[in-house]
């Protein structure tokens, strides 16, 4: 007898040890639950409470949760990072067919604080933008915008920048990049922009180049970019050149850094009422109708390039200037003429046309920077010859008051007493 009940409570003890592993199953058909008693899905959470600060090391692991019936739901892993398919597959949020990494069908709001947000979402069909908020509101402070294509034939896209002044009730746009490459600022229709420019207020300019920051427009004038005390303003130019159109006079058509001369009777081949004068390379020496120096193209130049004949022609600052050392080496502050060799300049020692004034020496034939400024030069003669005319002057004027000091009888005034 004892036995058998020595064997009945093995086969209890056996039962309930086998009953007490099965909790750690699920069964393979219906739902289980935690906190319910009806389970709506495979796996049903019901049971309330946040999820702990901190588990001690031997009780790290993954779990899950429902802070209130009403309120978040959680997913926490203690003792290491929680990873989304660290072996493949795309994870998606509010979609049901992910194509990337992390397809999110909706906004995206990244917090770098509570109190400013970085927003990006979709707007229409096609369009994204990304919104910066700050201050907890939920008007944009700025915003990138990034519009679709205008039909689906053509696919093409826009990006539009806003900002928000604290006048505006919202973001408004202040600059966009077109579909076409037009950069457009301020309010500026599509209509009245051409291709390939910048569009200011209806104004159209051209950023042509960035070495030296010239700012060109169309009108015939110029402005630089300065960069004073850590901001970029509009300032004159230290340079500055106007298109022109030139000849070849059988010395060859003029190029960068030639001395050029007025053709006086030249008729302009491109027919251009504003610019009715032709420029010629200078092939004589001290030439009369020396006019400047031509400047390079990828410096730019105020006014309108009709044709390639139009060339920048130096108007003020200072430039590269081809030179020869046929009237002896030049040396800093010697003023430049033209020269025998076609579009070179040399040291003027006789009064003469010049060009401007060497910011440089040189001691052989070559290219140097020249102050542009066209002017008279007198010349060594001319100013010996000045000299010696004041000389003769002084002189003149002394005999002419000493004659009128002499009395109409020969004598000395200062004799009569």
């Amino acid at each position: 007898m004892r036995s058998i009940i020595q064997s009945m409570s093995l086969f209890t003890i056996l039962m309930w040890a086998d009953l007490a592993a099965g909790q750690n199953t699920f069964p393979a058909t219906g739902n289980a639950g935690i906190g319910t008693a009806s389970p709506q899905g495979p796996l049903h959470i019901l049971s309330p409470g946040p999820p702990p600060r901190a588990l001690p090391p031997p009780q790290n692991g993954l779990l899950l949760g429902v802070d209130r019936i009403d309120g978040f739901k959680w997913i926490q892993s203690y003792g290491g990072p929680l990873v989304f398919n660290p072996v493949g597959n795309n994870v998606g949020l509010g979609n049901l067919d992910p194509t990337h990494r992390l397809d999110v069908a909706g906004e995206v709001r990244v917090r770098a604080n509570p109190l400013t947000n970085l927003l990006i979402g979709g707007q229409g069909s096609d369009d994204v933008h990304l919104d910066l908020i700050k201050n907890t509101s939920i008007t944009p402070a700025a915003r990138l915008e990034f519009d679709g294509f205008t039909d689906a034939a053509r696919h093409e896209g826009e990006i539009a920048f806003y900002t928000r002044s604290s006048a505006d009730p919202g973001p408004q746009e202040r600059m966009r990049i077109r579909s076409n490459g037009q950069i457009t600022m301020g309010s500026v229709q599509a209509s009245s922009v051409e291709a390939g420019g910048l569009s200011a207020s209806g104004n159209s300019v051209s950023l042509t180049n960035p070495a030296f920051n010239i700012l060109l427009t169309l009108e015939r004038r110029a402005a630089c970019l300065r960069n004073e005390r850590g901001g970029i303003t509009l300032a004159d130019c230290l340079s500055a050149a106007e298109y022109a159109p030139t000849i070849d006079e059988g010395a060859g058509r003029p190029d960068t850094g030639d001395l050029v001369r007025l053709v006086r009777h030249g008729v302009n081949p491109a027919s251009d009422p504003r610019a009715p004068f032709v420029l010629a390379r200078s092939a004589r020496s001290c030439d009369r109708d020396l006019i400047g120096v031509m400047a390079s193209p990828e410096a730019g130049a105020s006014g309108v390039k009709i044709d390639e004949s139009y060339r920048p022609l130096a108007m003020y600052g200072y430039f590269p200037t081809k030179v020869t050392v046929e009237n002896g080496p030049i040396q800093r502050g010697d003023p430049i003429t033209s020269s025998s060799r076609p579009g070179h300049g040399m040291r003027a020692t006789d009064a003469c046309r010049i060009v401007g004034y060497a910011l440089e020496d040189a001691e052989r034939d070559g290219v140097i920077q020249v102050l542009a400024s066209l002017g008279e030069y007198p010349g060594a003669s001319v100013t010996a010859l000045e000299t010696r005319l004041r000389n003769l002057e002084a002189r003149l004027a002394a005999m002419e008051h000493h004659a009128q000091r002499i009395s109409p009888l020969g004598q000395d005034d200062g004799n009569r007493n």
